[in-house]
């Protein structure tokens, strides 16, 4: 029976020791766990401390070397553009009366045909001027006479459309209307199947300008490919205005026409993008002298590209012939 008391007080102290080394364990982990925690918490705000200032960090300016660099691309682009220019240095003037002459391109009024397509007329090519069209000439008419006070000769395409077109604004002008067949439509084979054939009415009750000899006798020969009318709408254009170095010239002619001018005005502009050539609308170009780098006379732009807001009814059809 002693025997049996003694084995039991021995178990009994042996579990007190595992109990022991299970606290201290315990203890131990704990103390490390801690450790580790405040550990991480101090590594954490080192590399906070370091992003913090991240965001509000100003945006880096471009080095001199770079900025040095971007301006010579700039000025070999403007280099460029203006050799590339097909003859045509780009200038903008802000005040028109500075220079010499300026030709303003005019976009004939809205066509019969296009608003009414019902219309049959027997110059199916020839089409007149729509009720509107006729109105936005006349508006064309009192916006270049309040404009322009300086001599105005007047250039038109012989198409009916045009010669209507010119004839509200030679009223308003008190000017007659000079006919030239070089500021005639694009005769391409895609718009037309044959030469187109004109009205013969359509100058009579117009003040035409009798005593003036086109530069282009009569239409240009049919087929013509678009560079073939581009040029000779610059051609023409340029040839006028050397003519009347000392006048302003008004050139009433096709969407292709005008919209031809002007992308050999703009061409190779960054950024530049050439509106819609809506019915009436106008642009006016000015002739710059002998510049610094170039000899030869140049193609500027004043005012509106295309510009419709001085008309009271404008039309949605733009890109129609």
């Amino acid at each position: 029976m002693a025997k049996k008391k003694k084995s039991g007080k021995g178990h009994h102290h042996r579990g007190h020791q595992e109990d022991n080394e299970d606290s201290n364990t315990v203890g131990i982990l704990t103390v490390l766990a801690e450790w580790l925690r405040r550990m991480w918490a101090a590594i954490v705000q080192i590399l906070g401390l370091q992003q913090r200032p991240a965001p509000t960090t100003p945006s880096p300016t471009p080095s001199t070397r770079q900025q040095a660099t971007d301006a010579a691309e700039e000025k070999n682009d403007d280099k460029l553009e203006n050799e590339e220019s097909r003859g045509v240095i780009p200038f903008k003037f802000k005040k028109l009366k500075e220079h010499m002459g300026g030709v303003y391109l005019v976009r004939h009024g809205e066509r019969e045909d296009h608003t009414n397509q019902g219309w049959k007329g027997r110059y199916k090519a020839d089409p007149p001027l729509s009720k509107r069209g006729l109105r936005q000439a006349e508006d064309t008419g009192s916006f270049l006479t309040d404009s322009e006070p300086r001599p105005v000769v007047i250039f038109c395409s012989p198409f009916l459309r045009t010669l209507q077109t010119a004839g509200e604004i030679a009223r308003s002008m008190k000017v007659p209307i000079c006919v030239e067949p070089g500021l005639s439509e694009f005769l391409s084979a895609r718009t037309f199947k044959a030469e187109p054939k004109l009205n013969p009415s359509s100058m009579e009750g117009l003040p035409i300008d009798s005593s003036y000899t086109p530069l282009l006798s009569n239409l240009p020969s049919f087929p013509e490919k678009e560079h073939q009318a581009a040029q000779r709408f610059l051609s023409t254009v340029t040839a006028l205005a050397d003519l009347n170095p000392t006048a302003s010239i008004i050139c009433v002619t096709h969407r292709f026409g005008a919209a031809s001018l002007i992308d050999s005005c703009l061409s190779r502009i960054r950024s530049a993008t050439v509106r819609p050539v809506g019915y009436c609308s106008v642009t006016c170009l000015v002739r710059k002298g002998p510049t610094r780098n170039k000899a030869e006379k140049g193609w500027g732009y004043q005012g509106e590209i295309a510009g419709v807001s001085h008309l009271v009814e404008s039309s949605s059809m733009y890109f129609k012939r």
